[in-house]
């Protein structure tokens, strides 16, 4: 299995926490993936290094526009895991241009609306099917890299064909959308579609 390492916290927006859901679905990078990558399952490493600079943005609302305290997936930066594979998740689709930095922004054709409020390009992962595990230890590497043996079986473990499934699943979309909104707007909304 390949893997990626990304820097928190960052990865653990991606992937998710104790106290939320994941929330990030884009990865930036300055370099495409492979092509061979794109619909591809793959592991998240969170690396040994905190992006302390972003910590300090994000909890001052600088740098996201509309981030929301209640995204943090862990109370304090030091309970980031790091220097381990904290989940997987699919590449569906690569994403290419600069992004207008003044309103209105220009962004690449057919990006969902939940991408663009953590698009910064010039190159954007667009990640699905996340899910998340409890941490992997592991050493990280640049660009995209192969899981040692010992750590793909421990994750593959954790990942089991049944939450890979549903994560995959309209269960699984509907699951995201009680996370996010709450179960009485997601039972609002089948109600309504009943009729």
């Amino acid at each position: 299995m390949k893997a990626l390492s990304i820097m928190q916290p960052w990865a653990s927006l991606i992937v998710g926490g104790p106290l939320s859901p994941g929330v990030k679905p884009i990865e930036n990078r300055t370099w495409r993936p492979p092509a061979r990558m794109i619909g591809e399952r793959f592991a998240i490493h969170a690396s040994k290094k905190l992006d302390l600079e972003s910590f300090a943005e994000l909890v001052h609302d600088e740098l996201i526009e509309g981030f929301q305290r209640s995204w943090w997936p862990y109370a304090k930066p030091k309970e980031f895991p790091t220097s381990a594979v904290i989940g997987v998740a699919t590449l569906v689709r690569v994403f290419v241009g600069e992004p207008g930095w003044m309103e209105p922004r220009d962004y690449p054709a057919d990006m969902p609306d939940d991408c663009k409020r953590w698009y910064g390009g010039p190159v954007g992962f667009e990640l699905r099917h996340v899910v998340r595990i409890e941490p992997v230890p592991c050493r990280g590497a640049l660009g995209f890299w192969t899981l040692p043996d010992d750590v793909e079986l421990a994750v593959r473990r954790q990942v089991s064909p049944i939450a890979d499934l549903i994560a995959r699943s309209s269960i699984g979309a509907g699951l995201r959308d009680i996370e996010e909104r709450g179960i009485d707007a997601h039972l609002a909304d089948i109600e309504k579609e009943m009729g």
